[in-house]
């Protein structure tokens, strides 16, 4: 079924058919939360700002439209974008699509889907040169979640992986699905708890209060 998509950069959120619909990353702020809670504001700012200009300009060299000049805090980080390409020559399918899973009412961007090492795979980039244990577990649920909405248009399994982008040019490309077979981790059941938590809060803030009776 085809739907009306729109997502609102500035408050990074996605109306599907004009009703809003949480994002993957939203549901997951959950888990985020308890690694990020004792940062800086301004420095998660900062990070936030260094990784949407990462994201552009990979998404420019994946169309080969790279400019020649980029912001200075970038250049390592895009090093090892492009020594990733160099060394897995991977075939995308799509740059940051869309995905909308009718069924659970979740929607959200996938950075990269396509072929990597004769596998479809999911790949989502991040600019973490040190990820935490949590932070793994974090970008496999997200990453599960994706598949599952990718899953909805017919494609066979595909891999997970996470690409850490360094500033120093160097990256590491972790295979999710090995992750979690490594400490036992259900990714797609740690979604599905985020979900329903957020679509419970959601119901209790819309809660009214209940009207006593009139007495008699």
């Amino acid at each position: 079924m085809s739907h009306d998509i729109f997502f609102d950069e500035e408050t990074h959120t996605y109306l599907i058919d004009g009703e809003e619909v949480p994002s993957v990353t939203t549901v997951l702020n959950y888990m985020s939360d308890t690694e990020y809670k004792s940062i800086s504001p301004s420095i998660l700012e900062q990070a936030s700002r260094r990784g949407t200009l990462v994201h552009e300009y990979t998404e420019l060299i994946d169309y080969g439209a790279e400019p020649d000049e980029v912001e200075y805090e970038v250049v390592g980080y895009l090093k090892a974008y492009k020594d990733f390409l160099r060394d897995y020559k991977p075939n995308w399918l799509a740059i940051e699509r869309q995905v909308y899973c009718e069924d659970l009412d979740y929607i959200g961007t996938v950075d990269r889907i396509g072929y990597i090492n004769g596998k479809v795979s999911v790949v989502d980039i991040k600019t973490l040169a040190s990820p935490t244990k949590m932070a793994k577990f974090t970008v496999s649920a997200q990453t599960r979640a994706y598949q599952n909405a990718y899953d909805a248009y017919g494609l066979e399994y595909m891999k997970r992986y996470a690409l850490y982008l360094g500033k120093d040019g160097e990256y590491n490309l972790v295979d999710l699905d090995e992750y979690d077979q490594k400490y036992g981790y259900n990714s797609w059941g740690m979604f599905l708890i985020c979900l329903e938590t957020y679509k419970t809060i959601q119901k209790l803030k819309e809660l009214k209060p209940i009207k006593k009776g009139a007495r008699n």
